[in-house]
């Protein structure tokens, strides 16, 4: 029986088999018009293929509203296969010796041309797929994959940059602590493959709010998750629920040993070794607590951070709050007795200390915490573990910079670290020219100025260190420019001239003088020729 005669299910079915590769159903459509029309039309086939070809990519295509048409997503993930390794070949000749490519480079790579739809997840996904999975290509070529790593982080940088700008821009009352979290821990692990969606953290999140469901039913106090619990009695039992469920079912306790670890700042971390600080765990409590209907406060207080619900609401606005502490067990505290946790006595600590704060300021003291860990994690003296606290602590004030757009001492603090690297100038430069700057928040009184004056300062910084740059840069290139006529005059000399003349030899030690990098431009690109030269006149070319 001919395959041609059976019913297009059938065949949809076969050419759905994983062993058919993009590339036969390419060369079948070229068969006949049937197949063709067939495989043309059949969403379902292609979005097979793009399943195995590209898992999870199309797991997160998947994730939208709109039904996608899968043949156009082959072929336009197809075509940035090609553009990307393209780009990664170009980004060695702009930027040598400095290894930092430009920044309207790295936006064309995101932004692609104008055929492009989806490219800065299509170009992130295959620069995944080169750096992790594909391994074997980019080790013959450490260049391309020096780059793909940067390229990777740059995408990933912009991705989470216009999240934030999204969630920035929602009431106060939408912002989710949790959103804002999960943010700032794929910053954090910007450089890992996979990094953790904030799906994947509130269905852990749901679990852990059904188990205190159960527990809650079992001691017949059913919560309904729809609902607002108002009675403070049934909201206390409840939370003794969640404690037991949390603290001695599950085993979260704060990380005394390793208090200053990065993971100990990012919530599918804490979630998965259930060790975290105050303000993490406080964020994971807040967010089970949220979904059985009891609302709890974020409280930014000195040297420790705290939760607070109104478990007395007839007493006085100061006395009617109860205060969590997630890093200790949720034990309750009065505010009274608040102070003690931090070994101050009360009349030490302001008002204001035990007010609710805005979703915000949470944000910006993990990040504090974040760049506080980059500077005393690992004392032990090493210039590369110095230097990679110092790439720390500016991979995590650029993110201050995108939380706080208007803090003049972050983006001087950002800018002064890009001086001292001598990395992302151009983003220094457009931060500090930025004209979203507002010094209202200090609480600190200067002299009129000051502020304008330290960013004028620190932009002098970076525009010499980057003007250096690019004189650099400039230098190799016009360098390589003179190897390369000195080597084409090798070549074009043999024609003219013997071998050992003394044009040739003047030559070929010029070019064994030149940088080590120029002679492996030759070694790879020019020898070959010259060597064809040299076996045609039956000689044998000297070693450089």
């Amino acid at each position: 029986m001919d395959i041609i005669s059976f019913p297009n299910e059938v065949l949809c079915q076969i050419l759905a088999y994983n062993n058919i590769e993009i590339s036969d159903l390419h060369h079948l459509m070229l068969t006949c018009h049937r197949f063709h029309n067939l495989i043309r039309n059949s969403n379902e086939i292609w979005r097979q293929k793009f399943m195995i070809r590209w898992p999870r990519l199309h797991n997160e295509l998947r994730n939208t509203e709109n039904e996608m048409p899968w043949p156009e997503m082959v072929a336009l993930r197809l075509k940035v296969v090609k553009y990307v390794e393209k780009a990664l070949e170009n980004f060695s000749a702009v930027s040598y010796p400095i290894g930092q490519p430009p920044i309207k480079l790295m936006d064309k790579l995101i932004l692609g041309d104008s055929s492009f739809v989806l490219s800065a997840q299509f170009v992130e996904d295959e620069l995944r797929e080169l750096i992790y999975h594909h391994t074997h290509m980019l080790n013959e070529n450490l260049t391309s994959r020096f780059y793909a790593n940067q390229a990777l982080g740059y995408v990933r940088r912009c991705r989470i940059q216009t999240m934030w700008q999204n969630f920035k821009a929602k009431p106060e009352s939408e912002k989710s602590l949790l959103e804002g979290a999960m943010l700032i821990s794929q910053w954090g692990q910007i450089d890992q493959e996979h990094l953790t969606s904030l799906s994947e953290v509130e269905t852990i999140l749901e679990s852990i709010a059904q188990r205190v469901r159960q527990l809650a039913d079992m001691k017949r106090d059913a919560i309904d998750a729809k609902t607002a619990i108002d009675d403070p009695r049934t909201v206390r039992k409840i939370l003794n629920c969640l404690n037991q469920v949390l603290y001695d079912e599950m085993g979260f306790q704060g990380n005394k040993e390793d208090y200053y670890a990065h993971d100990n700042s990012y919530i599918d971390k804490v979630l998965q070794t259930r060790r975290g600080i105050p303000i993490t765990l406080c964020i994971i409590y807040h967010e089970v607590a949220k979904r059985l209907g009891i609302q709890c406060e974020p409280v930014s207080f000195p040297q420790h951070f705290l939760l607070r619900w109104r478990e007395h609401p007839h007493r006085e606005a100061a006395d009617s709050y109860t205060f969590i502490d997630a890093f200790n067990n949720g034990a309750s505290h009065q505010p009274r007795s608040c102070p003690a946790l931090i070994g101050q006595p009360r009349p030490n600590i302001h008002r204001e200390a035990y007010s609710a704060v805005p979703a915000e300021q949470v944000f910006q003291r993990m990040v504090n915490n974040l760049i506080q860990c980059s500077r005393v994690h690992d004392d032990r003296p090493d210039s590369r573990r110095d230097d990679q606290r110092l790439r720390n602590q500016l991979h995590f004030s650029r993110l201050a910079c995108v939380i706080s757009p208007g803090q003049t001492p972050s983006v001087v603090a950002y800018a002064e670290l890009c001086a001292f690297l001598g990395v992302q100038l151009e983003e220094a430069i457009q931060l500090l020219l930025s004209d979203e700057f507002s010094d209202e928040w200090t609480r600190v009184d200067f002299e009129p100025g000051h502020w304008e004056r330290v960013r004028q300062i620190t932009y002098t910084k970076c525009a010499r260190k980057l003007s250096e740059q690019q004189s650099q840069t400039k230098n190799v290139r016009n360098s390589l420019c003179c190897f390369i006529k000195k080597c084409l005059s090798l070549y074009f000399s043999l024609f003219f001239f013997p071998p050992d003349s003394c044009l040739s030899s003047a030559i070929i030690y010029e070019i064994r003088c030149r940088p080590r990098h120029e002679i492996q431009c030759w070694r790879r690109i020019i020898a070959p020729y010259v060597h064809l030269r040299y076996c045609v006149l039956g000689c044998q070319m000297p070693s450089v």
